[in-house]
């Protein structure tokens, strides 16, 4: 992850991120990460979504926008 963003094959831009998520309880918990009121043509891609997190333990989220380099 050592650009800002990458192109897509069909011209769009990808932004990556990392969350870092952490249960403090001690079952499993579920996060479900979305966008409200995205702007148009901006999607989130995530490897799994709600992502589990196990009681009291984190973990590191990679997430991606992606979107229309006119939007810049």
């Amino acid at each position: 992850l050592d650009v800002p963003y990458s192109t897509l094959s069909d011209g769009r831009l990808s932004n990556h991120l990392r969350i870092h998520l952490t249960n403090k309880e001690s079952l499993e918990a579920r996060f479900k990460i979305e966008i409200t009121s995205p702007p148009e043509g901006v999607t989130l891609v995530m490897p799994m979504n709600p992502f589990p997190v196990t009681g009291n333990s984190s973990a590191t989220v990679p997430l991606f926008f992606h979107f229309k380099d006119s939007l810049l």
